[in-house]
């Protein structure tokens, strides 16, 4: 938005999360591929897309219950109907890790 109003801004001094997507809009170039991290309500259930993965994290709870991961393929599955954690534990890993990557940079995501 800033710079579709033409207004400088610095990014990093602001600790803005997100990117110019002006050029995109007018066909200058494309968007850069980037992983998307999204937080629920009371960070009960936090989320990461990266290109067709989705991983679906609900924290463990001050009740006992565990931590638990949903996986899914949305290139092949759009419609989230088939979790496939179980059988992709390389790529859970790996997004887990992007995903606490992005709880620490959020600066109201409580971090274990």
């Amino acid at each position: 938005f800033c710079a579709l109003a033409g207004v400088e801004c610095d990014a990093a001094v602001l600790k803005w999360d997100g990117l110019n997507i002006w050029p995109a809009l007018t066909n200058e170039s494309a968007l850069p591929d980037r992983a998307i991290y999204l937080a629920g309500v009371k960070f009960r259930e936090l989320v990461l897309r990266e290109g067709d993965w989705k991983l679906i994290l609900k924290p463990a709870d001050k009740n006992g219950d565990g931590e638990r991961s949903r996986l899914f393929d949305r290139g092949v599955d759009p419609h989230e109907e088939t979790e496939v954690a179980g059988e992709n534990a390389d790529i859970v890993s790996k997004l887990k890790r992007k995903l606490d990557d992005h709880r620490k940079r959020d600066g109201d995501a409580p971090v274990d």
